[in-house]
């Protein structure tokens, strides 16, 4: 015991020195994110060292050692004596600090705000048609301004005129969309690719000819997976979104106010990526440095939405100027990654918060043919985040030994801070028959955000009966 206790307290020693002395060249590139590995990375070794000095090391807490040894072998520039990873490239040492840290578990955060915002905006939609006195069932609703003068002549009645259309007060709609993006990498996050795709049920109910309130159902899922990049090795999330919303839009004239207030949750899983191809002067085994990390967590998330606006009809044309405040909250749950080995994560719980307040204007024009009516849609909205700061999240390994009296090493990773001011534009042209069947086509980005790139697409049927 004497022996190991000698041994390991000079290995020690010589890491704390070669953290000041050695590579230097190296430590000047590297980020912060890889930078804080390099000290947690060496206080967990210092961790599971001092508990060999009490008892016999378990398994994995042993694998968990060796692993990080020779992390920290190779960033000592130790490879090219046959010990470390048998790597000394740079790029190749910060590829190393890359994969055993656990930036990936940021990825949660974006989809938070994404899932409930967008349902939230499918209700927005459907307040645009209960204004214009819309009935029945509507499918895949793109939510362009129906009160407009020459459409409400053709489906036999004026907006305010406080008709209701097919003499029914009980309404509903179906709203299906499909979304694709891309957000690009920072020193502190990673980039990945994203498709999502949406559906909405809502049932609402017009106690007057100017109130109403509603209840929808919405579902979501959404695939994810990180671009492989020299520090990056893989890997994706999926969620699945479930929420439940109350909503209520109050107009009179050409003046309206509305809200939305809606509670759901979301299913994650996660698959990370550890792999690093090892050097030719490596003593570690390549099956130590090829594993996939899993996880499953789930998060509950609560939003409020409230906008304000005003309906001005030139004619065929109609123009609507309006002001919305769209605040989330979510809280994710903690939880232990599996399947990884020594390698394997224990993520702290995490709140995310979001308040967005949007100023818009959307413009559509009639134009009347024999068949009925084609109406072209444009709009065009300034969103301001007002919260949704930089976040701080928590992990550690979770086989780490702690001596006692001690505590596991605790690795923050701070997220990239949001985009303040972006633009969302849309475009999309609507058919209106005579016999009340509309069909349409919609597409919608966002411009201005430095990281995200956004296509959203929309199309469908509405039907009343």
């Amino acid at each position: 015991m004497n022996v190991k206790r000698i041994a390991v307290s000079a290995v020690v020693m010589l890491f704390v020195i070669s953290n000041v002395t050695v590579n230097i060249s190296i430590a000047i590139a590297r980020t912060e994110l890889q930078q804080a590995q390099v000290q947690g990375v060496n206080a967990s070794w210092n961790n599971i060292a001092a508990t060999m000095m009490e008892r016999q090391l378990m398994p994995i807490e042993q694998a968990l050692f060796d692993r990080l040894d020779e992390v920290l072998q190779t960033v000592m520039g130790m490879s090219a004596n046959g010990v470390g990873l048998g790597l000394s490239d740079a790029n190749d040492v910060d590829a190393v600090l890359q994969q055993v840290a656990g930036e990936e578990v940021t990825a949660f955060r974006s989809t938070l705000t994404d899932s409930s915002y967008s349902q939230m905006n499918t209700i927005v939609s459907r307040f645009t048609q209960l204004r214009g006195g819309a009935g029945g069932l509507t499918v895949a609703s793109s939510g362009f301004n129906s009160s407009i003068p020459g459409l409400t002549r053709m489906r036999g009645g004026s907006a305010g005129s406080g008709e209701l259309v097919n003499d029914g007060r009980l309404g509903s709609f179906l709203n299906v969309a499909i979304a694709t993006g891309e957000v690009d990498a920072t020193d502190k996050e990673n980039a990945y690719d994203y498709d999502t795709y949406g559906a909405m049920l809502g049932v609402d109910y017009r106690i007057t000819p100017f109130l109403v309130l509603g209840v929808a159902a919405g579902y979501s899922d959404l695939d994810s997976s990180f671009q492989r990049e020299a520090v990056v090795a893989g890997g994706d999330v999926t969620a699945d979104g479930y929420s439940v919303s109350l909503y209520s839009t109050f107009y009179k004239g050409a003046f309206y106010i509305d809200g939305i207030v809606s509670n759901g949750s979301n299913d994650y899983e996660m698959n990370r990526r550890v792999f690093v191809p090892l050097g030719a002067g490596s003593a570690a085994t390549q099956a130590d440095w090829d594993l996939t990390a899993n996880a499953i967590t789930e998060s509950d998330q609560h939003a409020f939405g409230l906008g304000v606006g005003y309906e001005i009809n030139l004619g065929a044309t109609s123009l609507s100027p309006y002001l919305r405040l769209n605040y989330m909250e979510s809280q994710v749950d903690g939880y232990q990654e599996t399947g990884a080995g020594a390698f394997e994560f224990i993520v702290d719980r995490y709140e995310v918060d979001s308040l967005v307040a949007v100023a818009g204007v959307s413009a559509t024009h009639v134009v009347n043919t024999r068949f009925g009516a084609v109406i072209p849609q444009a709009r065009i909205a300034w969103a301001h985040e007002h919260q949704n700061d930089t976040d701080t999240f928590h992990y550690r390994y979770a086989w780490e030994a702690v001596p006692s009296g001690g505590s596991p090493w605790v690795f923050p990773i701070e997220s990239e801070e949001p985009d303040r001011d972006y633009f969302v534009i849309g475009v999309g042209a609507s058919g209106v028959f005579t016999s009340g069947t509309q069909l349409f086509v919609d597409y919608q980005t966002v411009v201005g955000h430095s990281r995200v790139t956004e296509h959203v697409f929309t199309g469908g049927v509405r039907v009343e009966f």
